[in-house]
């Protein structure tokens, strides 16, 4: 991708011959009509992110632009034109390297350098609490010390830990080893006394670059090979696997040093193409549903790739900084200067994913930096996409657990995590689907989970295979002290006073009384409104419910009659339930109902409505729909949080509701004097970290501005559309 930059920001001394060297290069029609007195050229300038130089792109118009596909300006090496990398994070040359975290501590191991034909012999690793400062713990594992079938070409090693242990996959003469230790500085111990993987095993291809991924369910899988990939899932003892379960997973464009690694529930398979000796050498991805595939290789490859005096960039491995959506990239370059396919060093670089999951391009010559960890309010909008009727609940235990609609309508997914912006990348366990027909097989919907008298329950609305829209309330009932551990028990459905469709239905105590408070459709009404009944166990309820607001305002009446998905905050002598109105698209929004704390809560006129909706779409913002609320805090309690869903886009095409781009987002609830709850406007989401590009500049710190004296340049304004 190119960055358009002013002019301005280039020496003029040089821009003005770039320019004029511009004009020659257009086309003969473009130039005959850029020379005459009414027709100006309109140019821009653009700076690839590798550093190679100035590139330009011209318009007639200032609507349809022409690269003119070359460099004009090659800046020296050592300008303040050329870009320069950070320097390597380790000393020496280190190749092929796998970086991985255990508690606070950041591990990287990598391959020795600096023998032609790669002729090392032994294993290092380097520790690091910051990503900057690192640590060498010495030899961990000696081929001809500790191995009796090898001595030679020590490659490419991987680490993972299990039971207490850490298991350390390495290439030795062409095969692939395992080693294991108690701690992961070593040292490490051969447990098979023969390789793991041999090179008989698969002849047409290398047995070399193995790693290992650990899944959320503790199921290990081994990747390794050159020429081809294979895979395949460890036994229990993480040292054995079946023979006959190796799978090939070899991409489009793969060579070597396949590594896996997994963001919201999606795998990612990457890999170096081209020779590592190639400047050319680069690092490719593709996405699965499953550790072993298959995967789809993606179409904005590379992601790492040469760039300016970046040769050879590749071999990598990537870590999640624990806690938060951030992620590092490990990698190899030929040493500058002067370095070559066995002269190889090793650095980092931040690791991004677009909203949509795709991984971006690497800037490499961008430096990781370790940001402070997370605070109770740090988190990152949108904390989950596509999860929408978002419910969280922060239990006495210290975890923030969360559940949500997704957007295939046919599962319950649990989370949990410390903190709320942990929650963007914890573990996602699937602990209940849809039946096949009959109740609870269609249109899963709005999961709720709530800890009542010793026990976990989860509310969510289900329809019906044969009669999708025939949507009820549903209850699961857990005991075990984890909700992630445990059998999940259908009580099955809540039986209201009428049967009729039904959803959203939420719990709370007060006063010693616990109420239900769920959306049902009330004929001859159209659309659904809020009831209120009191529990007399945690999946019924007792005597009459009443019906404390239905969709009488014109904003609760757009698209659809609606008035559903309660949520309630007890705070300053007051109850506030938030709900959810109209269709499902940007009109969606939040209403307010307030009663008294001492009001009698099944008596409709403890309740007050708010005449205007208090959170709804904000076009300055770019959120769109907000609603189906939940309400958390800080773990101190004293701070109150929303959690929301919305969409960053105005416009849907066809149904709402099978648009699944409602994301999960945060946003701290402030408090006017009076006591009464302040939403404000939904936050924009969180933008991504700014650019920064080079400059030259005079002494007083101002950018210097060309000399265009003879080149006649239209100015362009905000409002062109440029």
């Amino acid at each position: 991708m190119k960055r358009q930059l002013p002019i301005g920001w280039f020496p003029g001394k040089f821009i003005s011959i770039a320019l004029t060297s511009a004009l020659l290069a257009l086309t003969t029609t473009d130039r005959a009509a850029a020379e005459s007195d009414d027709q100006p050229v309109w140019l821009f300038t653009s700076f690839r992110g590798d550093g190679d130089g100035l590139h330009l792109a011209y318009s007639m118009d200032a609507h349809i632009w022409t690269d003119l596909g070359r460099v004009f300006l090659k800046p020296e090496v050592g300008s303040k034109l050329m870009r320069d990398p950070p320097p390597p994070v380790l000393p020496g040359v280190n190749a092929d390297p796998h970086i991985a975290v255990f508690g606070d501590t950041f591990y990287i191991y990598p391959t020795t350098d600096g023998t032609e034909g790669w002729l090392s012999t032994s294993f290092r690793a380097w520790s690091s609490p910051d990503l900057v400062n690192w640590k060498d713990e010495g030899v961990i594992l000696d081929l001809p010390r500790d191995l009796t079938w090898a001595d030679l070409r020590a490659w490419a090693p991987a680490i993972a830990t299990q039971h207490g242990k850490y298991y350390y996959y390495y290439s030795a003469a062409q095969n692939v080893g395992v080693a294991v230790a108690d701690s992961p500085a070593g040292p490490f111990k051969d447990p098979l006394g023969k390789p793991l993987v041999a090179k008989t095993d698969f002849p047409r291809m290398q047995a070399i670059d193995p790693m290992v991924f650990v899944d959320d369910d503790g199921s290990a899988f081994l990747y390794w090979g050159q020429g081809r990939c294979k895979a395949v899932k460890l036994n229990d003892d993480m040292i054995s696997f079946d023979l006959a379960g190796v799978r090939d997973l070899t991409p489009p464009g793969y060579n070597e040093g396949p590594f896996v690694h997994k963001r919201n529930g999606r795998y990612y398979l990457s890999w170096s193409e081209f020779d590592t000796r190639d400047p050319r050498y680069s690092v490719a991805y593709a996405t699965g549903d499953s550790p072993l595939g298959p995967f789809t290789k993606a179409p904005d490859n590379p992601i790492l790739r040469q760039s300016g005096l970046v040769k050879g960039a590749g071999h990598h491995s990537v870590v999640q900084i624990p806690g938060r959506d951030e992620w590092v990239i490990a990698y190899h370059r030929f040493r500058i200067p002067g370095g070559n396919g066995y002269n190889r060093e090793t650095c980092l670089s931040p690791l991004r994913h677009a909203p949509d999951g795709s991984i971006l391009p690497v800037d490499v010559f961008e430096p990781v930096r370790l940001s402070p960890v997370n605070s109770p309010l740090s988190w990152t909008n949108p904390i989950l996409p596509q999860r929408a009727d978002p419910h969280v609940a922060l239990h006495t235990d210290g975890w923030y657990y969360f559940t949500a609609t997704v957007p295939e309508y046919d599962r319950i997914e649990l989370r949990r995590a410390k903190t709320l912006g942990e929650l963007s990348t914890a573990g996602v366990k699937t602990i209940w689907r849809k039946h096949a027909r009959g109740p609870m097989s269609h249109h899963i919907w709005a999961p709720e989970i709530h800890f009542i008298d010793g026990k976990w329950y989860i509310y969510f609305a289900a329809g019906r295979a044969e009669s999708i829209w025939h949507i009820r309330q549903y209850v699961l009932e857990n005991s075990s002290a984890n909700p992630l551990e445990g059998e999940w028990i259908e009580k099955g459905e809540i039986k209201m006073n009428w049967d009729s469709f039904t959803l959203d239905a939420t719990t709370f105590e007060h006063r010693g009384t616990r109420y239900l408070v769920w959306a049902q459709n009330a004929p001859p009404e159209r659309g659904t409104a809020l009831f209120i009944a009191e529990m007399d166990t945690p999946w019924s309820i007792a005597g009459t419910q009443i019906c404390i607001t239905k969709p009488d305002l014109q904003w609760e009446r757009i698209g659809h009659n609606v008035n559903e998905a309660p949520a309630l905050i007890h705070r300053h002598g007051r109850l506030f339930m938030t709900y959810s109105a109209s269709a499902t698209d940007a009109n969606y929004c939040l209403g307010l109902l307030t009663a008294d704390e001492n009001a009698d809560l099944l008596d409709p006129k403890s309740w007050t409505k708010s005449p205007e909706p208090v959170f709804k779409s904000n076009p300055a913002t770019s959120q769109y729909g907000p609603g189906h609320n939940s309400f958390t805090t800080t773990p101190d309690g004293k701070t109150d949080i929303m959690i929301y869903h919305a969409r960053n886009y105005e416009h849907i095409v066809g149904e709402p509701l099978n648009n699944p781009d409602r994301a999960t987002r945060a946003q701290v609830l402030k408090w006017n004097a009076d006591g009464t709850p302040r939403f404000g406007v939904p936050v924009a989401d969180t933008p991504p970290p700014p650019a920064q590009i080079k400059v030259d500049t005079d002494q007083a710190g101002k950018p210097i501005s060309p000399d265009l004296s003879g080149i006649m340049i239209s100015p362009c304004s905000r409002g062109s559309g440029v």
